[in-house]
């Protein structure tokens, strides 16, 4: 599983009293369950709706897709740099 490319998505929904919701993959692919023992932190028990998470999908018999390994998106600084010489305002 380490060589398996990690999916990225948006908590739909999740009932915390009940410990499962939904995701809802970038990719447009069909909403995946989500269950509290699939999240990769110990302790780490609910998620909120449009937070942004990483995981890997597994598809049940019936066609059905879950995802594990559930961890919280890592943000990326996206701040631009300026390159070149600089003259600072007088």
């Amino acid at each position: 599983m380490a060589d398996t490319p990690r999916s990225t998505g948006t908590v739909k929904w999740f009932n915390e009293d009940k410990g499962f919701g939904y995701i809802t993959p970038q990719d447009g692919s069909r909403d995946l369950f989500v269950h509290f023992t699939s999240f990769r932190s110990d302790g780490f028990r609910s998620l909120t709706s449009g937070q942004a998470v990483e995981y890997l999908v597994v598809h049940e018999d019936d066609g059905r897709g879950s995802a594990i390994d559930v961890t919280l998106a890592t943000a990326v600084d996206v701040t631009p740099t300026t390159t070149g010489d600089v003259t600072p305002a007088a």
